[in-house]
């Protein structure tokens, strides 16, 4: 609820490159993911289900191929996460993409087993899934709501009415990533 009512603006925090620094953004960036961009449940879920596809006795070439959106999330952390050193819940949405589809994966596997064990659960495999999809469906507006009211924009609007185009504008800080 934090996002939706929360301070709009955003800081970023300085993470040097010890080993504890690069461990300190792979903890923060983790636990961005899970808790602001994927919320916690679907996190695990897709934890789960790369456990499971790993798992899975098939081809190497069919589970490299289906690891893929694991690799591509590793080199997003990698050249791009730990590449401009900082962590923000944008930065996090594409690997909640990536971490989905095991998500899918596992809610599948679980489904199956569910409906060729315990039909009668089926039920309650549905009523989890829904609260499941309205927490996700929440963690969506509430980042949707953060962003559309970012104070960055207002002071954009601003700065095109109230500072001249060839204007110079100074900015104080240490050397980070300005996307």
């Amino acid at each position: 609820f934090l996002l939706l009512t929360g301070d709009n603006s955003s800081r970023a925090v300085g993470y040097s490159y010890s080993i504890s620094g690069i461990f300190a953004l792979l903890f923060d960036h983790l636990k961005e993911i899970a808790i602001s961009s994927m919320g916690l449940p679907i996190f695990i879920i897709s934890i789960i289900g790369m456990v499971l596809l790993i798992r899975q006795k098939i081809d190497l070439k069919d589970k490299l191929a289906k690891l893929i959106f694991l690799f591509a999330s590793l080199s997003f952390y990698l050249f791009f996460v730990q590449v401009i050193r900082q962590d923000n819940v944008r930065f996090a949405l594409p690997q909640s993409v990536f971490f989905s589809v095991y998500a899918a994966f596992a809610l599948v596997y679980f489904h199956t087993y569910i409906q060729s064990q315990y039909k009668k659960w089926l039920k309650y495999f549905y009523a989890v899934m829904i609260i499941l999809i309205l927490y996700s469906l929440y963690l969506t507006v509430s980042i949707n709501m953060n962003y559309l009211l970012d104070m960055r924009y207002t002071v954009e609007k601003w700065m095109k009415k109230h500072v001249p185009k060839d204007a110079t504008i100074e900015y104080y800080s240490y050397p980070h990533y300005i996307p």
